[in-house]
């Protein structure tokens, strides 16, 4: 996991026991990164543009574990909107109202709309199935039965728990990457905040990061 480019660009670089720093002058960012056999696995990141190592993980995983007291508007869109064929996994005591009715809105159209074009689809199957072959009606159903795996495939994924009690903790997991520290996942908290996260590509200490989480979720 490598530092994004144009970071590195407009910093200057020290080396010590181990570790290299980065100093962002114009930004007043500090990067951190602890490297191992196959690269940077931790990064310790200090400054107000979170978004650059949170939004990668994102959309870089197919199952994402997110844990964030606040979400906002913004970042409910971003989720809703890239998430297409992905599982996602929130916990947020305080997310905004309207970022929750985003999240949670998507799923049970969706699955209205799949359960009605499965009634008519079949119906004009029965229908063909009096006046035409076998032979000529299975591809039919074949292509019908593709299009709604493609559907669901491709159906935004996204459950969402509020614990009655108030968390604190800022998490977030994907497959090969883990992000934890101070930032929340809205605007401010991304774009604005002075925040502190530690990224990880360790295998072990991403396992161990989504089992917290996945602790949490199974106590609601």
């Amino acid at each position: 996991m490598g530092f994004p480019a144009h970071i590195v660009k407009i910093t200057c670089h020290r080396q010590r026991a181990g570790a290299a720093s980065f100093i962002n002058l114009r930004a007043q960012e500090r990067i951190m990164g602890i490297f191992g056999a196959g690269g940077a696995e931790s990064v310790y990141y200090t400054g107000s543009q979170s978004h650059k190592y949170v939004e990668k993980l994102i959309l870089g995983g197919r199952n994402v574990f997110i844990i964030s007291p606040y979400i906002d508007r913004h970042y409910a869109m971003f989720l809703r909107e890239n998430f297409t064929g992905r599982r996602m996994l929130i916990i947020s005591s305080s997310m905004a109202p309207e970022a929750e009715r985003i999240l949670k809105g998507g799923r049970p159209m969706g699955l209205l709309f799949a359960a009605v074009l499965l009634a008519v689809s079949f119906n004009w199957l029965a229908v063909l199935a009096r006046f035409f072959s076998l032979a000529t009606v299975l591809p039919a159903a074949i292509l019908l039965a593709g299009s709604l795996l493609m559907f669901f495939k491709h159906e935004n994924r996204i459950e969402v728990r509020v614990p009655h009690e108030f968390v604190h903790a800022k998490l977030y997991v994907s497959e090969k990457m883990a992000a934890h520290g101070s930032a929340n996942l809205t605007y401010n908290g991304m774009h604005r905040n002075i925040e502190h996260l530690e990224i990880t590509s360790d295998p072990a200490d991403v396992a161990r990061l989504k089992e917290e989480f996945l602790g949490i979720w199974k106590r609601m």
